[in-house]
């Protein structure tokens, strides 16, 4: 009797045992271990960078629409300051000249409403009108006069460079008052001023307060020209960047003149 042997009879198995332990093992190597590292380390770059251009872009637009708010606000301040120049309850039983007198060394001629100076650290602007009680005229600290007789007040507005705000300081009656911050991220404001030169009721010549001074035409100024600095620093741009400044400028007609 003959007897196959195993091979003939279970040749699957027997082939099975034959293969090389080395093939049948499974998993991933080190370099393939190192491989699918890097590739998910690009992979959270990339969505870290995604994540925090986002949040900078975002701080960016809030940064922005605070710096439009701010020169909406300053310039909407020094306009409606500038157009009560000049004014005075009852134009009926008194003139500029009554109303307005002379102020040794600032308003040097009568019914004048209008003084600027140019010092080193940038433009001021002083303006005079005289309030009458509880006829709702604002300073620019947002003040009206309820002391029951009416009152000469002088706004004085100028920028301090050192904290970049935009400062307003009111004198009534003589008496000067605080210095008020009233809106940041001013760097500096330029003032001239729109003359009558030749009489005929119209803006001739813009000129520096120390034009006007030397031409003694603060009577014939009509409208005043303010363009203010605005220094920002929005999130990503590079600290100290000269370039990070805007300018607004406004011509501002004297309501009691024009």
């Amino acid at each position: 009797m003959n007897v196959l042997p195993p091979s003939a009879l279970f040749p699957r198995l027997v082939r099975e045992r034959r293969v090389p332990a080395r093939a049948r093992q499974s998993g991933i190597g080190l370099l393939e271990l190192l491989v699918v590292i890097a590739i998910s380390l690009f992979m959270l770059a990339g969505l870290f960078s995604m994540v925090y251009g986002t949040r900078q872009n975002f701080l960016a637009q809030n940064q922005l629409a605070q710096l439009q708010d701010s020169e909406r606000l300053a310039m909407n301040l020094v306009t409606n300051v500038v157009q009560t120049a000049g004014y005075f309850p009852n134009p009926a039983t008194s003139t500029s000249t009554q109303a307005l007198p002379v102020v040794t060394g600032v308003f040097a001629t009568a019914g004048q409403s209008v003084y600027g100076t140019t010092p080193t650290t940038g433009d001021q602007l002083a303006i005079r009108y005289v309030a009458g009680s509880n006829d709702g005229v604002m300073d620019c600290n947002g003040q009206t006069n309820g002391s029951g007789a009416s009152q000469t007040d002088i706004n004085l507005l100028y920028v301090d460079v050192v904290n970049k705000q935009l400062v307003c300081q009111v004198t009534a009656n003589g008496v000067a008052g605080a210095a008020n911050p009233l809106v940041s991220g001013v760097s500096g404001m330029a003032v001239l001023y729109g003359v009558d030169t030749n009489g005929d009721g119209a803006v001739d010549q813009y000129m520096t307060a120390t034009q006007v001074n030397t031409a003694n035409s603060w009577l014939s100024v009509l409208s005043v020209r303010v363009t203010l600095t605005f220094s920002y620093q929005l999130a990503g741009m590079t600290a100290g960047s000269a370039t990070n400044t805007v300018q607004l400028t406004r011509n501002i007609d004297l309501l009691n003149r024009t």
